[in-house]
């Protein structure tokens, strides 16, 4: 496989498309990033008037935990402070990690059925194979370098991120263990295109059904498949809250609002909250089938694109929140199987494609 690997490589620093695909990623990422600092400066960033979390004697862990865990009485006193803004920072953090992978993806959506549609056509696979490699090996091969292809694609458009938060001067909050965890889920994401992109071009060695395929599944960043599903459960669920409870919410709001923790139930598909330890009994009354509720919420746990959704239909929670309650372990999960089975489909028919 190191043979394959290595003409790969060299095929790949020759090609034209290559230094197309590294310009125009640059120029895309570094234009795109522009836009967002253009379209939040005015909002927070360069005004004055607002406190950002790098005045506060707060740390990282305070920003994000804000509202979902509980902190000391002054950390929250500071953090709600009439004109901090701490919370649309790490919300803006989070906007920019839910769109670093978009280019990548587009990119990559192209350049694989380009550039390994290239190996069919002036007949490099067939000539491995007559050499004695398997098609096992070949695909093998083909998927390592298409992984590697993503990850110094999502470093470089991170790394454009970065540069830009130097150049204005924004020290953002920076709380690692979600950053990381999300960081893996943009290079999982866009592996996921790229795995059933290659696979539909190596199963049917023909270009134009690799495009179709790669762009109906980076268009999933964009349509939002789960709004489906999910309307359907807001649509049949109603929230029933004993009243000893609604006194609780009220009564933390007005004496102890610090104390008062917002987490996210996933069986319920819904927020619910503890008060100093106790979790307050709020429930969702279905009037779907259990069935039917359970294979909505297949449905939904399942896209691949989770938490960049969820970040628009629940701009309400906290990044934190996606991370502790699991909604984030759950997309990683859920991208490791759509790449698992992609593959595995792959490399199961290509074994069997006759290869003129």
């Amino acid at each position: 496989m190191k043979k394959i690997l290595t003409g790969i490589l060299f095929r790949f620093f020759r090609s034209i498309e290559t230094w197309v695909l590294v310009v125009l990623l640059l120029v895309a990422t570094s234009y795109i990033s522009y836009v967002e600092y253009v379209n939040t400066n005015n909002e927070f960033i360069s005004d004055h008037s607002l406190t950002r979390y790098e005045e506060l004697d707060v740390t990282v862990y305070d920003v994000y935990a804000f509202g979902c865990e509980t902190l000391p009485e002054d950390t929250f006193n500071t953090l709600l402070g009439e004109n901090v803004c701490v919370f649309d920072e790490s919300k803006l953090v989070f906007s920019i990690l839910n769109d670093i992978p978009m280019v990548p993806v587009i990119l990559m959506a192209i350049f694989i059925p380009v550039f390994f549609g290239r190996l069919f056509s002036d007949g490099t696979i067939k000539n491995l194979i007559s050499s004695g490699h398997s098609r096992s090996r070949i695909y093998l091969a083909s998927m390592l370098f298409s992984f590697v292809l993503n990850f110094i694609a999502l470093v470089l458009n991170t790394s454009v991120y970065a540069i830009w938060c130097l150049i204005i001067k924004w020290h953002p909050p920076v709380y690692l263990p979600v950053i990381l965890v999300m960081l893996l889920i943009d290079l999982l994401f866009s592996f996921t295109i790229s795995s059933w992109c290659l696979a539909v071009l190596f199963i049917s060695k023909k270009r134009t059904l690799a495009f179709v395929a790669s762009f109906l599944l980076a268009m999933s960043m964009f349509i939002y498949p789960t709004a489906v599903p999910e309307t359907i459960l807001l649509m049949t669920e109603s929230i029933n809250v004993e009243s000893e409870d609604l006194e609780m919410i009220r009564k933390a709001n007005e004496e102890a609002p610090y104390a008062l923790e917002e987490y996210f139930d996933l069986s319920q598909f819904s927020p619910k909250y503890r008060y100093k330890g106790e979790t307050l009994s709020i429930t969702m009354d279905s009037s779907l089938p259990d069935g039917v509720r359970n294979a909505l919420l297949f449905w939904i746990y399942s896209d691949p694109a989770l938490i960049m959704h969820f970040g628009e239909s629940m701009s309400s929670f906290s990044p934190y929140v996606f991370y502790r309650d699991g909604l984030m372990t759950i997309n990683v999960a859920s991208n490791v199987i759509w790449i698992f089975a992609g593959n595995l489909l792959g490399v199961a028919l290509f074994k069997k494609r006759e290869i003129k």
